[in-house]
C-alpha cells in the first residue's frame, strides 16, 4: 500500500478508470453517477489528454493554473483505488477539496483519511487560507471524517433532474426583464451579482473577490481553441445575464450535448429581490437547452440559499433527487 501525488498528464487514465468505480454506493443507488454523468467524466478527462500541450502552456504562462488539479492517488498491489484531487480558485488562497473517493472493495480502511489528511497538508504548504468539500447528505461516514478533521458545514445544494423529453410551455418573461446572451470573459457583471446577493456566511467560505472572477489574459487561448475542444467533449457551452431595466439580476448558462448519450446541465442565480421572475427565467432556459439539444435529461445544482429558484425549479417540473452538503474549514 502506498500514497502517491497525482501527476497530470499521467494520472489522466488513473482518473477515468477510478471515478465510475468509486462514485457508486451500494447503500443507497439514487447517489450512483448515472450514465450521463459518467460519459460526461469520461469524455471531459478524455479532452483534457488531448489538449494537454495547450493546457501546459496556460499552466506555464499564468501560475494559479498549476494548482488547477493537484492530488494524491493511493494504490494497492500496484493499482491506484483511491483518489483525491485539490483545486485553487483562481488567484485566490481557496481551495477545494474534490473526487474523494476510494473503491467499494477498499471502503473502512482509513484510505480516504489518509489521502483527504495528505490533501489538507499539502494545499496548507501551498497558502491555502480557506479549504471547502462537498458531500452527499446522508453519506454519514465522509460527513463525519471531515468533522472530525476540522470542517463544519456552512451550505448546502440540491440536485435536481428535469426528466421530460419535451420542453415546456413557453412563459413570457415580465415586463421590464430580458435575457442577454454573455460569456465566460464578460465576469463583471457576475461579479458585482454575487457581491451584492451572496449571503454573508456562504461568503466566509466563498468570499466574492476580483480574483476569483477575473479571467486572466493567458485564459483567451481558450477562444481559439474552445471550438476544436468541444467537438472533442461533445458537449457545448453558453452563458447569459438576466436584467431588469439596466440592473444585472441574475445570470447563468446551460451545457449541452453536441452528440449522442449524456444529460444536459442548466445553471442559475437570481437576486431574491426579483424571484417572482424565477419561474419564467427557468422556463426560458429549458426551452433553450431543450432546442439545442433535445430529448435528453436536464440537470441542475442549486445553493440552498437561492430558496426561490428551487422552488420554481421544482415548480416547473425538476425532481429533487439528493443533496451535497458543502463544509468548509478556515486555516489559522
Amino acid at each position: 500500500m502506498s500514497i502517491r501525488p497525482f501527476n497530470l498528464p499521467d494520472d489522466i487514465t488513473v482518473v477515468i478508470d477510478l471515478i465510475p468505480r468509486c462514485f457508486v454506493y451500494p447503500e443507497n443507488d439514487a447517489w450512483n453517477l448515472e450514465p450521463g454523468e459518467r460519459q460526461a467524466y469520461v469524455e471531459s478527462w478524455t479532452a483534457m489528454r488531448r489538449f494537454w500541450p495547450l493546457l501546459r502552456v496556460m499552466r506555464w504562462l499564468w501560475h494559479p493554473a498549476r494548482d488547477l488539479f493537484q492530488g494524491f492517488v493511493w494504490e494497492e498491489d500496484g493499482q491506484a483505488v483511491g483518489l483525491t484531487n485539490t483545486i485553487r480558485k483562481g488567484a485566490t488562497d481557496g481551495w477545494i477539496i474534490a473526487n474523494v473517493g476510494v473503491v467499494p472493495e477498499y471502503r473502512r480502511r482509513g484510505i480516504a483519511r489518509k489521502l483527504v489528511e495528505a490533501a489538507l497538508e499539502d494545499v496548507k504548504a501551498r497558502g491555502a487560507a480557506i479549504i471547502t468539500l462537498g458531500v452527499i447528505s446522508g453519506n454519514t461516514p465522509a460527513y463525519s471524517l471531515y468533522v472530525e478533521l476540522g470542517f463544519e458545514r456552512y451550505t448546502g445544494t440540491a440536485q435536481l433532474e428535469y426528466t421530460e423529453t419535451t420542453p415546456p410551455e413557453a412563459v413570457p418573461l415580465p415586463t421590464d426583464y430580458r435575457i442577454a446572451d454573455s460569456s465566460f470573459f464578460e465576469w463583471q457583471p457576475r461579479y458585482d451579482l454575487a457581491r451584492r446577493i451572496k449571503p454573508a456566511d456562504v461568503q466566509c467560505y466563498e468570499p466574492v473577490t476580483r480574483f476569483g472572477y477575473r479571467v486572466p489574459h493567458v485564459a483567451q487561448l481558450l477562444r481559439v481553441i474552445w471550438p476544436i475542444m468541444r467537438t472533442a467533449m461533445g458537449v457545448d457551452r453558453k452563458q447569459f445575464l438576466v436584467y431588469r431595466g439596466d440592473q444585472v439580476v441574475g445570470s447563468g448558462g446551460y451545457a449541452y450535448r453536441l452528440r449522442e448519450g449524456g444529460s444536459n446541465q442548466v445553471m442559475l442565480t437570481l437576486d431574491p429581490a426579483v424571484a417572482d421572475a424565477a419561474p419564467a427565467i427557468i422556463n426560458h432556459t429549458l426551452r433553450q437547452v431543450h432546442a439545442l439539444s433535445p430529448g435528453r435529461k436536464v440537470g441542475c445544482s442549486v445553493p440552498h440559499w437561492q430558496g426561490h429558484v428551487l422552488a420554481a425549479a421544482c415548480d416547473a417540473g425538476f425532481v429533487r433527487e439528493y443533496d451535497h452538503d458543502w463544509l468548509g474549514m478556515i486555516v489559522s
